[in-house]
């Protein structure tokens, strides 16, 4: 079992928790923590006394404290969630039917338990109804590859059929997006490449003990007690990078333009509209209107503007236009508009 060190993270969401108030969110960490985030660790200090976490340039960072380290200290793990500090009079982030979604990254150059240095491999980790002592868990160990989709009840761990996979080829170098949803009794775990929409791993269980909860995310200290040899010296405290976090009520209603399938309509989908002007293509790939008679032109680029949210977490819409309004069209789509002759169009907001 990759995740018992995970076993007691879920006991510092130890909050009452209310009836639900449906209150969409995302970050994008761009300027500073946009979300009331609570920090944990393993010994319920808050923020966590021996890792540092730092929003940073668009990501979220957590690292070791150095001083700490020194002398010895490293937490287990630190969690994150959105929830208990919101400010007074906003709704409870609390969730019933949800998708929480995420990119995370390794860490360079972290230092090891050993007093080495090596890329960061942790057990990255969502949470999803949280609820106190308990929630449901994906966690991606990132010096394996090994995902596992699980219960944490009060510090118990349960697992499923059907709740582990791996990622073919993985590569701890590179960046994935980790996804959770929970419908009903229905709990799913997947893991993307990023910037591509078909899961290297898709895991589903059927559970129902808890129905509702808030949506976390954190790292934990492999429990891998052979990276680096005998006694897992070769194992990094924790060390992480996350960016675009959303977590957003189900159903979703998806956008037509949407066709990156991120749940946004961004410089992505306008990339694929464009690389298929005047061609003969599907929906799929931007045309958008009236498919099976024209070709990609004006009409569909129209229809995508109208239905611009701008780039923001891999998650619905509806998450970063409550974090964040409608955005304006950037500098660079304005000037791409002028030359496509569509400069003077009037901008219509949703």
């Amino acid at each position: 079992m990759r995740c018992v060190s995970l076993a007691t993270l879920i006991v510092v969401l130890s909050a009452v928790v209310t009836d639900p108030l449906l209150a969409d969110w995302a970050d994008t960490f761009t300027d500073d923590f946009e979300q009331a985030w609570t920090f944990q660790d393993d010994d319920a200090n808050a923020p966590p006394d021996a890792t540092v976490i730092v929003a940073d340039d668009g990501r979220l960072k957590f690292f070791p404290n150095s001083a700490e380290l020194a002398n010895g200290n490293f937490d287990t793990f630190a969690i994150g969630f959105v929830g208990p500090d919101v400010p007074a009079g906003e709704p409870d982030p609390l969730f019933t039917d949800v998708r929480l979604r995420a990119t995370v990254s390794p860490f360079p150059d972290m230092p090891t338990l050993g007093g080495g240095q090596a890329l960061s491999n942790n057990d990255a980790f969502l949470a999803i109804r949280g609820n106190g002592a308990s929630a449901y868990i994906l966690a991606l160990d990132q010096f394996s590859g090994g995902v596992d989709l699980l219960r944490s009840d009060n510090a118990d761990l349960t697992e499923f059929d059907g709740g582990q996979g791996n990622v073919p080829d993985f590569d701890p170098t590179k960046s994935y997006v980790m996804e959770m949803t929970a419908v009903d009794q229905t709990i799913t775990g997947a893991i993307f490449e990023l910037g591509n929409n078909t899961p290297l791993v898709s895991l589903s269980i059927t559970d129902d003990f808890y129905s509702d909860g808030w949506s976390g995310l954190g790292a934990a200290v492999n429990d891998n007690d052979e990276i680096g040899g005998d006694g897992g010296l070769g194992r990094t405290p924790v060390a992480v990078i996350f960016d675009d976090v959303s977590s957003v009520s189900l159903p979703i209603d998806e956008l037509l333009s949407d066709l990156t399938g991120n749940g946004f309509v961004d410089f992505e989908d306008l990339t694929v509209l464009l690389a298929n002007w005047n061609k003969d293509v599907s929906a799929d790939q931007g045309n958008l209107v009236e498919a099976d008679t024209t070709v990609v032109n004006f009409d569909d680029l129209t229809v995508l503007l109208a239905d611009w949210t701008g780039p923001g977490p891999a998650g619905a819409p509806e998450a970063a236009l409550a974090a964040h309004g409608v955005p304006e069209p950037s500098t660079g789509l304005l000037a791409l508009l002028g030359i496509l002759g569509l400069g003077t169009m009037r901008w219509r907001r949703m």
